[in-house]
């Protein structure tokens, strides 16, 4: 699986908090019409194949999925620990696209305060040399 939908790590945030089972993942997404096929992609692995052609078997890889059967309970389902880092990779994600937009628009709403005030100030030094307003009093 190449690239994670934003469902993907939804599910993954869920399993992240706790725990649980196949059908209490599946109805905590109502509004999703695939997401027992996409709980069932994320559990998919690859398998090593380099000792195949000398008479080794297929053993799966532990950073290809992202979903496995909880070893205690067999009846939950968890992250593994290569989906515990992609949710954390993609939450910090988040995070820092968050504080570029932020610091995208105060990088755009701060000239524009500064040459507010700058018309102001200019202003109220025309109307004092147009002797329409006094300060100095």
């Amino acid at each position: 699986m190449n690239e994670l939908t934003d469902l993907d790590y939804e599910i993954l945030e869920k399993l992240a908090l706790a725990p649980m089972t196949e059908t209490a993942l599946t109805d905590s997404f109502p509004k999703q019409s695939a997401v027992k096929h996409r709980i069932h992609l994320l559990m998919d692995y690859d398998y090593d194949d380099s000792m195949v052609a000398f008479g080794g078997v297929l053993f799966p890889k532990s950073d290809t999925y992202y979903i496995q059967y909880s070893p205690t309970n067999a009846d939950l389902l968890e992250l593994s620990s290569h989906g515990l880092k992609a949710w954390e990779d993609w939450k910090w994600q988040k995070k820092h696209d968050r504080q570029k937009v932020l610091e995208d628009r105060a990088l755009k709403i701060i000239p524009i305060v500064i040459s507010i005030s700058a018309l102001i100030v200019a202003t109220i030094s025309l109307l004092q040399a147009l002797h329409w307003i006094d300060l100095a009093r």
